[in-house]
């Protein structure tokens, strides 16, 4: 298991605890950043989070509600989330026996987190029963899972109540026994569509993807720091994070003028003063 680095939460606590509390709340300037992303080439497409929830209501039944919920509130990747199973989520941390609580123990101030872990990796840890699994497995393993804070408290309250009335007494039941990936875009495109019956139409092509490329965006854009973003992200180098940084750049040229040059004699005149002073 890899748990997030003990510093790496302790230093970056009172960032995390802020992002439900946005650095700007104007959303016009939201949407001019997010537009400007969608149409330059190479930029990420991203949702706000007004349109994400949006496109969560327009899903058809509340077992792909919450799949996109979780989708949105974890950054998951598609495989990780279509693994997940109840033993995943610690929603009620207190809850936990205390022998449990070892490798888990730098979370206990979140009030609820998920282990997401790729279904390949799954497939290795189970595929030994209870034989020892290889160095080299085992690596590949630890390399897959990373543990994921689960900030919004209602998404929390939300999957509790999801679990204990539709999964109660399950541990290891895969909550979106999906036989191919194909199905959970057809979800989102039936949600998509719905929404345009409803009158709202997204600008941005959405995918299971955009969910997660929108969970980073809401996180940067409320000041999450790049090490701890990279972390619940589960990038293993930080470059990765370039395609959400350039957002920025894009944002912060926009609309503004900057002044490079000035008269030749204002500046023969500029230089002379401050040689003589």
């Amino acid at each position: 298991m890899r748990d997030l680095p003990r510093e790496l939460f302790q230093n970056s606590h009172s960032a995390i605890s802020t992002i439900s509390h946005p650095a700007s709340t104007d959303m016009a300037l939201a949407l001019r950043m997010r537009n400007l992303a969608a149409a330059m080439p190479g930029h990420i497409k991203y949702l706000l989070p007004v349109e994400v929830s949006a496109l969560i209501a327009c899903a058809r039944h509340l077992k792909q509600r919450m799949f996109l919920d979780t989708l949105w509130n974890t950054g998951a990747r598609l495989n990780e989330a279509l693994a997940l199973a109840p033993k995943d989520f610690r929603l009620q941390p207190d809850a936990e026996p205390a022998a449990r609580r070892g490798r888990l123990e730098i979370l206990s101030h979140y009030q609820a987190n998920v282990t997401l872990i790729t279904l390949k990796a799954r497939s290795l840890s189970s595929g030994r029963g209870k034989g020892r699994v290889p160095t080299a497995e085992r690596e590949k393993i630890t390399q897959a899972t990373r543990i994921v804070p689960l900030l919004d408290p209602d998404y929390a309250r939300r999957m509790d109540e999801y679990l204990q009335t539709f999964h109660r007494g399950e541990k290891h039941t895969q909550l979106w026994p999906v036989s191919s990936r194909q199905t959970a875009a057809n979800w989102i495109n039936a949600a998509v569509e719905e929404a345009a019956r409803a009158g709202v139409r997204f600008s941005v092509p959405v995918t299971c993807h955009t969910l997660r490329h929108s969970y980073a965006m809401h996180l940067k854009m409320n000041g999450l720091d790049d090490k701890t973003l990279m972390a619940l992200m589960g990038h293993k180098y930080a470059k990765s994070l370039q395609v959400y940084t350039k957002v920025f750049a894009l944002d912060v040229l926009s609309g503004s003028t900057l002044r490079f040059t000035q008269s030749g004699e204002d500046a023969v005149a500029e230089l002379r003063a401050m040689q003589r002073s």
